[in-house]
């Protein structure tokens, strides 16, 4: 879509330094600048990073690593409705067609602090998902023990207060943070997204939000003595 409206992707540029100078930024990556009146850090793990660049104060975005299993379903297991957690979050598997056969997808649900980077999956965690399975569905015990065909790990970021931030820094002209998505990025990211857009170019919430008779307060970042950030509620 960014492409499609004019935009370039540039992969593999890092935003090494960032000024804001005459009404624009400006964003040395590579020997090159590329200028922009408005900056919008969407950078994840990496967003407190990225304000740092640009002399801002950090506000705070923990990354915490995230573990995936896949395996095969064990035959005789049924599979009814889409995801099955416990209460206390300790764990999910779900299901997911695949070419073979149905694939269960396997999570202990961990959130382990960890330093932007390349997460990997940690055996201790297939392990751990496998021994919570067992333990809750012991009629069921050929999901915990069978064979993993694949395992990755991502990192998750969240503020302080682990609500999302989405908002103009105070401290920082036309410089914009959607960042801290947590644990429900995939669910909240087309909201987030329209409401970045709406936000950053000044525009009235509208579309389908407007039609079903919501009205989106402001959101902004909200930095305390102690850099925490939060967005403002939404109300309805």
């Amino acid at each position: 879509m960014l492409e499609a409206s004019g935009g370039v992707v540039m992969p593999g540029y890092d935003a090494t330094w960032l000024s804001r100078r005459d009404g624009l930024w400006r964003i040395v990556t590579r020997g090159q600048t590329v200028s922009a009146s408005i900056v919008v850090n969407a950078a994840g793990a990496w967003a407190d990073e990225v304000a740092r660049r640009a002399d801002l104060p950090p506000l705070g975005i923990e990354a915490r690593r995230r573990t995936v299993a896949v395996v095969s379903a064990p035959l005789g297991i049924r599979l009814d409705g889409p995801m099955t957690a416990d209460a206390a979050r300790n764990f999910y598997v779900r299901p997911a067609p695949s070419i073979d056969g149905i694939e269960l997808f396997m999570s202990p649900c961990d959130e382990a602090p960890l330093l932007p980077g390349d997460a990997q999956p940690q055996a201790a965690d297939l392990d751990l998902v496998r021994a919570r399975l067992s333990e809750v569905c012991r009629t069921e015990a050929g999901i915990a023990y069978a064979p993993v065909r694949r395992a990755w790990a991502g990192l998750r970021s969240f503020a302080p207060d682990e609500l999302p931030v989405v908002g103009f820094d105070p401290l920082g002209e036309a410089f914009f943070w959607v960042a801290g998505q947590g644990g429900h990025r995939l669910q909240a990211a087309p909201g987030i997204a329209e409401l970045t857009v709406t936000l950053v170019l000044g525009e009235a919430i509208g579309g389908r939000l407007l039609d079903e008779g919501v009205q989106v307060g402001p959101l902004s970042v909200r930095r305390s003595a102690h850099s925490s950030a939060r967005a403002s509620r939404v109300s309805t």
